[in-house]
Order: structure tokens, then sequence, then C-alpha cells
């Protein structure tokens, strides 16, 4: 009786993409003292931001364009031509369109006649951990050979300068991952497996459209109401959840924290991060941030951070990699991946 082979999913290439306007903390202490003689500067610090890249003030800049920018950048460096993509997703909380779709608007401009299963995903900041976990799931079943997520998110252009952490703390930008499905190799590298968490106890603390969409062309409504609205809440409570997560997570496969190489947070609170990661009794040496270089780009920031990792040859074949991140609502994934 033939056996069938196991199934891998690999991450071939990635690719990342952010406007051409930066902005440093400077810009943002002098914007809210000036303006309301509110010292933001130790916010800025807690979070762990520097700089940021921002397209609020380029019309042509949105996120279809910048995950497309991304996914070329992927395509390229991947060796594939664009007829050997067999799927596309397209991740964002702030897409350009709702229909047609993202993805087969992507599917046009990437030329990808082979790919035929295409659709958006919003899962809010843990996109990119549903999205390689769907993807997974979907390439084994169905034999597909090469997968493309794609994401953009675009912020600026919709954030209200009210709230100073929507507005100096999130970024905008695209990223790109594309998957290869192969057999199962003796170092069983690829995508392990994901954990998800749910609790819905501040689904108001972060709306957007604030009115709803079906009120958005409503005349009478101020545009000020129809931006992103913003309440500070406390979730320090998030580090503690996160490491039950993942130390969930980890013992499905007989692994401890100390197991792993690498840890990919969300990009928005450098401190919540470093907290999870000491009662993880983890080395922080072991995060990979670059949330301080470009703000924070949501559901694209754990892609960054991976590019920027494989782009430094940080990563070395045989490491273990778990993302981890956090969706207001709130919603938590993580994910463990071997290279």
């Amino acid at each position: 009786m033939l056996q069938t082979p196991q199934l891998s999913v690999t991450i071939r290439s990635t690719g990342m993409y952010h406007p051409q306007e930066r902005f440093d903390n400077e810009y943002f202490i002098n914007f809210f003292m000036e303006r309301d003689n509110n010292d933001i500067t130790r916010l800025l610090e807690h979070l762990g931001k520097e700089t940021r890249y921002l397209s609020r003030n380029n019309p042509d800049e949105n996120s279809l364009t910048m995950a497309q920018f991304a996914a070329e950048q992927a395509l390229e460096r991947s060796g594939l031509q664009p007829s050997d993509i067999q799927m596309i997703m397209f991740i964002s909380d702030t897409p350009e369109y709702t229909y047609p779709t993202n993805a087969v608007m992507l599917h046009e401009r990437l030329n990808t006649p082979n790919a035929h299963l295409v659709y958006d995903m919003n899962a809010n900041c843990i996109g990119a951990i549903s999205a390689l976990d769907q993807a997974s799931i979907m390439m084994k079943a169905k034999g597909i050979k090469y997968a493309l997520i794609a994401g953009g998110v675009s912020v600026s252009k919709a954030a209200s300068d009210k709230e100073p952490i929507m507005f100096s703390a999130f970024a905008d930008g695209g990223g790109a991952i594309i998957l290869e499905l192969g057999e199962e190799d003796e170092a069983q590298t690829g995508f392990v497996d994901a954990d998800f968490y749910t609790e819905s106890i501040i689904t108001d603390t972060a709306l957007y459209p604030n009115v709803g969409h079906s009120r958005m062309l409503d005349a009478s409504i101020p545009e000020s109401e129809k931006r992103v609205y913003h309440k500070e809440v406390d979730v320090s409570f998030f580090s503690a959840k996160w490491q039950g997560l993942i130390t969930g997570l980890l013992a499905k496969h007989g692994l401890a924290p100390g197991d792993v190489d690498h840890f990919i947070f969300s990009q928005l609170s450098l401190a919540e991060n470093l907290k999870t990661l000491d009662l993880l009794g983890v080395d922080a040496g072991k995060q990979i941030y670059v949330g301080d270089k470009y703000g924070y780009t949501g559901v694209t920031g754990p892609i960054f951070a991976l590019n920027e990792a494989l782009q430094a040859g940080r990563i070395k074949p045989g490491d273990k990699l778990v993302i981890c991140s956090v969706g207001l609502g709130y919603v938590m994934g993580a994910c463990l991946y071997r290279f």
C-alpha cells in the first residue's frame, strides 16, 4: 500500500514596502505640545517608537498599492513567475475596496492567470498569523504549490489627531509572503501550527469608521466623527495572555519557550513585548522588533520584522520562530514555524 507523503508549507520569499515620507518622534512631540500642552515623550518611549513612514500626504498611495509593491518585491526575490502563483490572500483592516476584492485587483495588477483562489481577509492585527494558518491548511488540502499573502495598511489617512497613540505611533506599509508546498523533510521545516484566543471584552476601544460604513456618506455627520475612534484602555494583561497562548502552543509540540530561537510580537508596544519575554523566561535578545524604525504597521508588522531578519541573515536553518500578536476587541493569535 502506497503511503501518502507528508506535506509542508515553507516561506519561499518575503517583501515589504513603506511610504517615502518619514516622520520622527520630535514631529509628534512638538505637535501635541504646541496644540494641547501634552508631552507624549514617555508614551513614545514606552511604545518603542523612533521613526515611521506615512502616506497621508500622497493621494495615490493606499493599502492596495503598498501591498502590490511588496508583492512585486517578494515575487522578484522568489525567482518565480507571476503565472506560478495559484492563490492570493489580501490582508488588511484598511482595505481600499470592499468590492471587487483587493485580492482580485492584485490578480490583475500582478498578472497571475493561474491564481484562482483569491480573497480578502480582515482579522485586524493578527491577520498575518491567520493568513499563514489558513494558507497552510488550504495548500495542503488542495495541492496548491505557490500562494501569495499580501497585505497593506493605510491608517494615517483615517487617524484622528485627537488621539496620540493612533496618530503618532501607527504607520503605513505593505508586506508580502510567498509560500511553497512541498514534501516534508527530515528537519520538518515549515509552518508547524497556530493557536488563537478570543475574549471580546474591549470591543468599544477602537472603531473604524466610528459611525459605521452605513453612515459614511451621511453629510450631516462631521468628517471628524468618521475617522478612527480610539480610547486608551489598560491592556497590561495582554502579556500574561500571550504567555499562556505561546506556552500552550509550544507544549502541543513538545517544546518550551527556551527552545524557540526568535520571537516576533505585535510591533505596537516594545514594553509589553519585553514583559512577555520576561514572563516566558526568555532572553530579550531573541525578539525581532522593528517598530522603532517603521512605527506600528498593524497586520503587516510581523511581515516587516520577518523580512528584516531574513534579509539580515539573522535567521538560520533549523531556527524555530514564534509570531504572536493581538487585535483589539480582543483577539490573539500565535504561530510556530521551523526554518
